[in-house]
């Protein structure tokens, strides 16, 4: 497949520069706004505060025929979702392990 491959003679000149009177946007390491945060990462979180919400409603109503040792387990799971929920909002990639 010589054809697809650029002619030898041909000088390629690359540049990673940007040009002259183009600004290059700066991340300075502040906190991203809500804006900037892509929409996936809202999908994720809204999933984990539904199922938060639902399993704090399943402990609520079978409050006193759940055993104390499965309540135990249910409220641990609780925890650890709005844990993920808060640095998944914050953008850490082992929040989703």
């Amino acid at each position: 497949m010589r054809f697809l491959a650029p002619h030898p003679n041909v000088e390629r000149r690359v540049s990673h520069a940007a040009p002259r009177g183009v600004s290059v946007a700066v991340d300075t390491g502040g906190r991203a706004s809500a804006r900037q945060r892509p929409f996936a990462l809202w999908v994720i979180a809204g999933g984990l505060v539904y199922v938060t919400l639902a399993l704090l409603v399943f402990v609520l109503s079978f409050l006193a025929a759940i055993p104390v040792g499965f309540l135990a387990i249910l409220v641990a799971f609780v925890v650890l979702f709005l844990i993920a929920i808060v640095f998944t909002l914050r953008q850490k990639r082992w929040a989703y392990i």
